[in-house]
């Protein structure tokens, strides 16, 4: 089969896009194997439930991404029809989902912030607790504080035991007395949520106009190996 030069290049192109993403999706699906296996590096995984489903989410995530990167990459160099058209359903699934995902985020977006808001307290007291001789934790509960500008979840300062963690004392040595709590928390990723909400929308249609694309790409490519067959 001779495809014009335009469909060529096309051809190559979703090959060497497609393997990108495969690979990505193999990166993917070895980090989340990683976080469910060395449960000590990722202490902050068990802390809170939201988190639990965060390494299976990625496990699942990256298995789509590399069937479809493989469904990309088989279908166009070896210039399969059957292959580009479960390519293209499998994009224009992923596509739905997205679409259908924005709608929820942006009618039920007071109930998911509370939702992050809550897991990432639970989070921060389930660390907090096991503070003492724990890297891991030391690493997520100094963050937390620095982030948020608190200290502690139910005492304050005295909630931890000498020497204090980072972000419980101010630069001229005096101790932060605002309380880390659930209010706290889920105000802060309210105000993180409009700081970003521009650039989440630009991501978002960012991967909605390379899904269309790859559609659009699948759907030419593969009637024109109709076409010369």
């Amino acid at each position: 089969m001779a495809l014009g030069s335009c469909m060529t290049c096309i051809k190559y192109l979703m090959f060497f896009f497609n393997f990108i993403f495969w690979l990505i999706g193999c990166v993917i699906i070895s980090l989340s194997i990683w976080v469910l296996v060395d449960k000590k590096t990722f202490p902050m995984i068990e802390a809170a439930q939201y988190f639990q489903l965060v390494p299976y989410l990625m496990l699942s995530i990256g298995s789509v991404i590399v069937i479809i990167g493989f469904l990309g990459c088989c279908g166009a160099i070896k210039e399969s029809q059957c292959m580009l058209a479960t390519f293209f359903v499998f994009l224009f699934i992923i596509f739905g989902v997205l679409v259908a995902f924005g709608i929820f985020v942006a009618v039920q977006r007071e109930t998911v912030s509370e939702k992050i808001g809550t897991a990432g307290f639970e989070a921060y007291k389930r660390a907090a607790q096991n503070y003492t001789g724990h890297a891991p934790y030391n690493e997520a509960v100094e963050s937390f504080h620095t982030h948020f500008e608190c200290c502690g979840y139910e005492k304050g300062v005295r909630d931890f035991r000498p020497p204090l963690p980072k972000g419980c004392t101010m630069s001229d040595g005096r101790q932060v007395h605002k309380l880390c709590t659930v209010e706290l928390t889920i105000e802060k990723v309210r105000e993180a949520e409009k700081q970003k909400a521009i650039i989440l929308a630009g991501v978002c249609l960012g991967i909605a106009i390379i899904l269309i694309l790859g559609m659009i790409f699948s759907m030419m490519l593969c009637c024109a190996i109709r076409d010369v067959m």
